[in-house]
C-alpha cells in the first residue's frame, strides 16, 4: 500500500504534498530518481513493522528538502547502493543499509545503519541516537573472536552474499530484518560466558565454515538454509 511507486529508471518530483497513513508513502525502485520538497509523511504503519515514509531500493536516488516524517515506523529507508540527500528536514527513524546518505541542517531522532563505513554523513544537524545494526552480528563476533579482522575475506564474502544475493530474494529483506533484531541478542547472551571462545569456535566449525564454502561454490540456497538453521539453533540455545 504505497502513495507513489517509482519503478525502474523512472523519475518523479513531489512538492507540497501530504502522505498519511499508508504502509509506504513513496517507494522508489531500481535506478529511479525522486525529488521531494515541502511535504509531510505521517503515521505510516505496516503489520511487519516496516511502515515507511520513503523507501529507496537498488541504485535509486532521492533528494529530500524541507520535509517532515512523523510517527512512522521508519521515516526513510535506503537499501543496496541507493543514494539519499536530506536537507532542512525532520526524520523520526532513518534506516541505512549499504547506501550513501548525506544529512544537512536537519533533525533525526534515530539513525540505524549497517557498519561504520556506511555511516551517514551528517552536517550541521542533530542526531539524537545512533544504532549500528551491523556491528554485533553472529558472523562478525565469531570472526573477530577467532582473530580475523573486520575487513577479512570471510566477513566480506558473507556481506557480499547478503547484499548481492540474499537481499534480492523474495523473502530476503524480511530475513535480513529479522536477523538484525535477533542476532545482537544472541551475541549479548554469548559474550558474558566464560567459555565464549569455545562457543564461537563451535559456531564456526558447525555452521559458518561450511556456509562459506557453499557461497564460494555458488550454492546460495544451501548457504541460506544452513545460515537460517544456525540462527534458529542459537535462538533456542541462548534466548529461550
Amino acid at each position: 500500500g504505497s502513495g507513489i511507486v517509482c519503478f525502474d529508471d523512472s523519475a518523479a518530483e513531489v512538492y507540497s504534498c501530504q502522505f498519511l497513513e499508508n504502509q509506504r508513502g513513496i517507494n522508489i525502485q531500481k535506478s529511479a530518481k525522486l525529488k521531494v520538497k515541502n511535504s509531510k509523511f505521517e503515521k505510516h504503519k505496516a503489520p511487519d513493522g516496516k511502515g515507511l515514509g520513503i523507501v529507496c531500493f537498488n541504485d535509486s536516488a532521492a533528494e529530500v528538502y524541507s520535509c517532515q516524517f512523523l510517527e512512522n515506523q521508519r521515516g526513510i529507508e535506503v537499501q543496496n547502493n541507493a543514494k539519499l540527500t536530506v536537507e532542512n528536514s525532520f526524520i523520526d527513524v532513518l534506516f541505512v543499509n549499504s547506501s550513501f546518505v548525506v544529512v544537512t541542517n536537519s533533525n533525526v531522532k534515530l539513525v540505524k545503519y549497517n557498519g561504520e563505513s556506511k555511516k551517514p554523513t551528517v552536517r550541521n544537524s542533530t542526531v539524537n541516537s545512533w544504532q549500528d545494526v551491523g556491528g554485533c552480528f553472529i558472523t562478525t563476533a565469531t570472526c573477530l573472536s577467532l582473530g580475523k579482522g573486520d575487513n577479512c575475506y570471510e566477513l566480506n564474502t558473507f556481506r557480499r552474499f547478503r547484499d548481492e544475493w540474499l537481499l534480492k530474494q523474495p523473502d530476503g529483506e524480511k530475513l535480513i530484518e529479522e536477523y538484525y533484531t535477533v542476532a545482537p541478542l544472541i551475541v549479548e547472551s554469548i559474550n558474558p560466558l566464560p567459555e565464549k571462545y569455545k562457543v564461537y569456535v563451535d559456531i564456526w566449525n558447525k555452521y559458518l565454515k561450511s556456509c562459506l564454502r557453499l557461497i564460494e561454490n555458488g550454492k546460495y540456497e544451501e548457504a541460506k538454509s544452513l545460515y537460517l538453521r544456525m540462527v534458529n539453533d542459537l535462538k533456542r540455545k541462548f534466548l529461550n
